[in-house]
Protein backbone atom coordinates (compact mmCIF):
# COMPACT_ATOMS: atom_id res chain seq x y z
CA UNK A 1 0.00 0.00 0.00
CA UNK A 2 0.96 3.42 -0.89
CA UNK A 3 1.69 6.07 1.62
CA UNK A 4 -0.14 9.47 1.55
CA UNK A 5 2.79 11.56 0.69
CA UNK A 6 3.88 9.41 -2.06
CA UNK A 7 -0.15 9.30 -3.50
CA UNK A 8 -0.03 13.27 -3.13
CA UNK A 9 3.02 13.22 -5.25
CA UNK A 10 1.93 10.74 -7.88
CA UNK A 11 -1.36 12.04 -8.18
CA UNK A 12 0.13 16.00 -8.17
CA UNK A 13 2.33 15.11 -11.11
CA UNK A 14 -0.56 12.94 -13.40
CA UNK A 15 -3.79 15.08 -12.76
CA UNK A 16 -4.35 18.03 -14.41
CA UNK A 17 -3.92 21.14 -12.14
CA UNK A 18 -7.13 22.49 -10.07
CA UNK A 19 -9.26 19.21 -11.39
CA UNK A 20 -12.13 19.77 -9.60
CA UNK A 21 -13.19 16.07 -9.64
CA UNK A 22 -10.17 14.62 -8.54
CA UNK A 23 -9.45 17.37 -5.69
CA UNK A 24 -12.47 17.02 -4.47
CA UNK A 25 -12.27 13.18 -4.09
CA UNK A 26 -8.20 13.66 -2.64
CA UNK A 27 -10.05 16.22 0.01
CA UNK A 28 -13.09 13.23 0.70
CA UNK A 29 -11.39 10.02 1.12
CA UNK A 30 -7.25 11.03 1.13
CA UNK A 31 -4.66 10.79 -1.61
CA UNK A 32 -3.61 7.18 -0.85
CA UNK A 33 -7.32 6.00 -0.74
CA UNK A 34 -7.54 7.66 -4.32
CA UNK A 35 -4.43 6.02 -5.37
CA UNK A 36 -5.15 2.62 -4.76
CA UNK A 37 -8.93 2.90 -6.08
CA UNK A 38 -7.64 4.51 -9.72
CA UNK A 39 -5.48 1.43 -9.52
CA UNK A 40 -7.32 -1.67 -8.39
CA UNK A 41 -10.76 -0.14 -7.23
CA UNK A 42 -13.63 -0.03 -9.43
CA UNK A 43 -14.97 3.62 -8.01
CA UNK A 44 -13.69 4.80 -10.61
CA UNK A 45 -14.63 2.34 -13.55
CA UNK A 46 -16.69 4.57 -15.69
CA UNK A 47 -13.99 7.82 -15.41
CA UNK A 48 -12.84 8.93 -18.90
CA UNK A 49 -9.26 9.20 -18.31
CA UNK A 50 -9.12 5.90 -15.74
CA UNK A 51 -7.01 4.00 -18.16
CA UNK A 52 -4.44 7.19 -19.39
CA UNK A 53 -4.62 7.45 -15.57
CA UNK A 54 -3.95 4.21 -14.58
CA UNK A 55 -1.10 3.96 -16.95
CA UNK A 56 0.68 7.42 -15.77
CA UNK A 57 0.92 6.22 -12.57
CA UNK A 58 2.56 3.18 -12.86
CA UNK A 59 5.40 4.60 -14.49
CA UNK A 60 6.08 7.42 -12.45
CA UNK A 61 9.07 6.38 -9.87
CA UNK A 62 9.39 8.50 -7.00
CA UNK A 63 12.92 8.93 -6.74
CA UNK A 64 13.03 10.09 -10.12
CA UNK A 65 10.43 12.51 -9.09
CA UNK A 66 11.89 13.65 -5.97
CA UNK A 67 15.07 14.31 -7.92
CA UNK A 68 13.50 16.34 -10.40
CA UNK A 69 11.99 18.45 -7.43
CA UNK A 70 15.41 19.18 -6.19
CA UNK A 71 16.93 20.07 -9.29
CA UNK A 72 14.24 22.89 -9.95
CA UNK A 73 15.28 24.01 -6.32
CA UNK A 74 11.63 23.44 -5.10
CA UNK A 75 9.78 21.51 -2.68
CA UNK A 76 7.27 19.36 -1.95
CA UNK A 77 5.56 19.21 1.64
CA UNK A 78 4.65 16.22 3.38
CA UNK A 79 1.06 16.04 4.99
CA UNK A 80 1.67 13.27 7.45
Amino acid sequence: MIDENEARLKLFVSIPPADPFWSHEVASIGAAAVYEEILGGSRYLKHDDLSWLQNDLLSLDRSKLLDEIDKANAEIRNFT
